[in-house]
């Protein structure tokens, strides 16, 4: 059971929520997000 939470864990933290677009983000994946803002300030 703990190795089944593990790659949960992993698939929703390491894939999931780096490619799903976030309203907050303007419907932007965090990936998106980040290459289009990346040039402005430096943080």
């Amino acid at each position: 059971m703990e190795e089944v939470r593990r790659d949960m864990f992993s698939y929703v933290e390491l894939f999931y929520n780096r490619k799903r677009m976030h309203s907050f983000l303007g419907y932007l994946s965090p990936v998106a997000y980040r290459r289009k803002n990346q040039g402005g300030e430096a943080a």
